[in-house]
């Protein structure tokens, strides 16, 4: 057990170590044959999810039944996610072979140093040990070539200028591939990249000639030119550099981030990972300095991180007590312009659905009956479990509900929620109060603005027409019922008597329909004369309201009426104009004479051409007394 105390933080870290490594060298065939089947069986399950109906409906209602095959695709997923593991376990201990025989290449007996110096590198340089090994590699023969072969000293410098290269990026800023590039660059003689470094010397010969005379490196009896500069040997260089940063204060700054800050510990925390996920597929690996190293750099990441936490919430506390008035202040606004577009858009949204609803309705019928269909079919497997958890839901809630404790800060709540409201009551009423001659007085100005009486007299002139207008029509059917139920009355009574029975009925039959035409008439005229007054008020309405010329009258009743013959009035040829009896005898419009209601001379078969000579000493009806003389005369 290895504890760490960082602040008030306890760090501890418990590894069975020989049972971890034998359960992985086991693990390794399972794990890609277990991969290769679950993933089969995730594809298979997916294939039947998916083609299980036609329609996404269906697929919905078909996911309650696979939910056993889905819970199989989930673990197919957690092993795929192992193998990946294992793949990149892999992967990084086969690169690692090739560096490492690399490495041995070169450096021969000083290749152990190199290694070593690799698997601290995510301390010293933030890089894994591969990436170490990597940008070794890329320049060690001509380092070795300037250094006579001797490999103890190449393996020294070699790290010294991995390191710069590290700190240069970190304290610059620079990308550490382009830092490499410079530094192969160099090993070939080429100083066109050694701006990258921003320590002040152009991408030249006589810059670079310029950073190795600064550096004393050579020593006073040379002097470094741009003509003997590729004469130094990398290795000299690579000094040089180093001097010139150690000047400048970069040197060291990679390993002391690593230690200090979150960025410098998350990227030592990273190559770290990196280095363990290498050693899980090494044999040969010192499996128990690797976790170390990996378990170290979590606890420096964790120790620079997590005091950080209350100083970055404290300041989203500060922050939002500082914006809030702010905000609370611009939302009026902000709801006042973006609401009206909102709901414009909402509006329109709700009507499009609309519109489509009936094409939808009948999809949305048939995929709830295949959600229904597919829980039922569901129900028997997962109902125990719901039921179960449903026991335990309301078991646990009764435990925290009726908790002394908790029914305590209930009661209190509420007694606390009651008292507020009654002590607001006053508060409520006075408001109420003080603000009725606000809405009395807005009431009054409202009711008492020209344009609102406008509105309400023309509405109440509509509503008004709109009543008397269904009076007519209402009389009319009343009293056209009547006369219709009394002319049928009499038709089967005379159809019951004799010739005799039909004059005598004829004439009492005659006296009554005058009687029930008179008092029809009168019915008529008085409703007329009712109307005529609507019409008249209607009319001057018109006048007295600017703006409402609405033209509106109301019809005169012409209620029907028993048949005495004559004229039926004016109209269309084909409009209908009462009930034509049997024995009747009807002249078609061409031969009647519109002006006088009289049959034509010679139609009807009289051939009676009738001087009427009228000498009245009271005022008559002349169109009464033609209607009743053009009757007697068809009764010749």
């Amino acid at each position: 057990m290895a504890g760490t105390v960082v602040g008030a933080i306890q760090y501890d870290a418990t590894v069975d170590l020989k049972s971890l490594r034998a359960s992985l060298s086991q693990a390794d065939k399972a794990v890609a044959d277990s991969a290769k089947k679950q993933t089969d069986t995730a594809r298979k399950t997916s294939s039947e999810v998916a083609s299980s109906s036609e329609s996404g409906y269906s697929r919905l209602g078909s996911a309650a039944a696979t939910a056993g095959k889905v819970a199989a695709a989930g673990i197919a997923v957690a092993a795929t996610a192992v193998a990946g593991l294992a793949t990149a376990s892999i992967k990084g201990f086969a690169a690692q072979e090739q560096l490492v025989g690399g490495v041995e290449t070169l450096f021969k007996s000083s290749s152990d140093a190199v290694v070593s110096a690799a698997n601290n590198a995510f301390k010293t340089a933030g890089l894994s040990a591969n990436q170490y090994m990597e940008t070794v590699t890329s320049f060690s023969a001509s380092l070795l070539q300037g250094l006579k072969g001797d490999t103890a000293a190449a393996a020294k410098i070699s790290n010294m200028a991995v390191t710069d290269m590290a700190d240069n990026a970190n304290k610059m800023g620079t990308s550490m591939e382009m830092i490499q590039n410079a530094y192969q660059g160099f090993a070939k003689d080429n100083f066109t990249m050694l701006d990258n470094l921003k320590l002040g010397y152009g991408g030249t010969a006589g810059e670079m000639a310029r950073l190795v005379n600064e550096s004393g490196v050579m020593g006073t009896s040379f002097k470094a030119t741009a003509e003997n500069v590729k004469d130094i040997p990398f290795d000299k260089m690579v000094e040089a550099i180093h001097q010139v940063q150690t000047e400048m204060g970069i040197t060291g700054t990679t390993a002391k981030e690593a230690s200090e800050t979150i960025s410098g510990s998350f990227s030592s925390m990273s190559s770290a990972w990196s280095n363990l996920l290498t050693s899980l597929a090494d044999p040969s690996a010192n499996f128990d300095v690797v976790l170390k190293n990996f378990v170290d750099s979590v606890k420096t990441f964790g120790k620079n991180l997590l005091p950080r936490i209350p100083i970055v919430l404290d300041g989203i506390v500060k922050m939002i007590g500082e914006l809030g008035p702010m905000i609370i202040q611009m939302l009026p606004g902000l709801i006042n312009s973006l609401l009206p577009p909102a709901i414009s858009a909402f509006l329109g949204l709700v009507t499009e659905l609309a519109k489509a609803l009936p094409e939808l309705i009948p999809v949305l019928v048939k995929g709830a009956g295949d959600l229904l269909k597919g829980i039922l079919k569901a129900l028997p497997i997962v109902l125990p479990a719901i039921v179960q958890g449903v026991i335990a839901l309301i078991l646990s809630v009764v435990d925290v509900l009726f908790e002394p404790k908790m029914l305590q800060l209930m009661i209190t709540a509420s007694l606390a929620l009651f008292m507020g409201i009654v002590q607001a009551i006053p508060q409520i009423i006075t408001a109420l109060i003080a603000a009725m001659p606000t809405i009395i007085s807005s009431l009054v100005a409202y009711l008492t603005d020209p344009v609102v009486i406008k509105q309400l007299l023309k509405a109440s002139v509509i509503l008004f027409g709109a009543l008397v207008m269904a009076v007519p029509q209402i009389l009319g059917a009343l009293v056209a019922s009547v006369g219709s139920l009394l002319a049928q009355l009499w038709t089967k009574i005379s159809d019951n008597f004799t010739q005799f029975g039909q004059n005598f009925g004829s004439s009492i039959g005659d006296a009554v329909k005058r009687g029930i035409n008179g008092a029809l008439r009168w019915v008529v005229n008085q409703v007329n004369g009712i109307i005529d007054m609507v019409n008249g008020a209607l009319k001057e309405i018109d006048k007295i309201v600017p703006g409402n010329q609405s033209g509106m009258r109301v019809p005169r009743l012409a209620a029907p009426q028993f048949a005495e013959g004559g004229y039926t009035g004016r109209g269309g040829k084909y409009e209908p104009a009462g009930i034509v009896h049997r024995g009747e005898y009807v002249i078609p419009k061409e031969g009647v004479n519109q002006a006088t209601g009289l049959p034509k001379a010679g139609v009807g078969g009289s051939g009676v051409v009738i001087n009427q000579t009228n000498n009245v000493n009271t005022a008559v009806d002349m169109d009464v007394i033609n209607r009743d003389l053009s009757w007697r005369l068809a009764r010749i």
